[in-house]
């Protein structure tokens, strides 16, 4: 099976394999022209570091991991794991798809506050606290969403320096081909 480069571009997840032979001296090959069907429902859950700077993040860890189960141990810690997942992630769905309009809610807010406090009537020590926990809030969120689009941009910048690592090892391949003596 021969390929030159203009035949990968085409088909760049193709995949040859050797089938095994029976009665003759020749193995039978077959070519796989697209990509294997991954199951969609298996995607991988990931820990985001995010989730730390919430406190009740491992309050529901604990209570989810702390429960207890009945079974032999393998599945005593299968359970614990898919629990405590399972709740994670419904967790941190409701949590953190509110960060941006929670950003411009708090600076709203302390805005508000701020624009009140420098005015001639000024604010109450109760709406100073008020202004207080709302600026220690909304500092506590932007350091969130830098954590998150940290997170965003380095995962951007890996996939961009494997798309070179492939692109400069398909030339090297071209030229060790070219250069062979048959």
């Amino acid at each position: 099976m021969f390929l030159n480069s203009a035949g990968l571009a085409h088909v760049p997840l193709a995949s040859i394999r050797h089938l095994t032979r029976i009665s003759s001296d020749h193995c039978p090959i077959l070519l796989q022209l697209g990509s294997p069907i991954y199951n969609r429902r298996s995607r991988w859950f990931r820990f985001e570091d995010v989730w730390l700077s919430y406190p009740m993040c491992s309050k529901l860890m604990q209570q989810n991991w702390n429960r207890a189960d009945i079974a032999s141990a393998a599945e005593v810690l299968k359970w614990k794991w898919s629990r405590t997942l399972l709740a994670l992630f419904f967790w941190s769905k409701n949590k953190l798809k509110d960060l941006g309009p929670l950003k411009s809610q708090l600076k709203a807010e302390v805005v508000d506050l701020q624009v009140r406090e420098g005015s001639a009537m000024g604010i109450s020590e109760d709406e100073n606290r008020i202004l207080i926990s709302k600026a220690k809030e909304l500092v506590a969120t932007l350091g969130r969403l830098e954590s998150w689009w940290k997170k965003g941009a380095k995962a951007r910048w890996i996939k961009e320096v494997d798309a070179n690592t492939t692109y400069f090892h398909s030339m090297a391949s071209n030229r060790h081909r070219a250069n062979r003596i048959v």
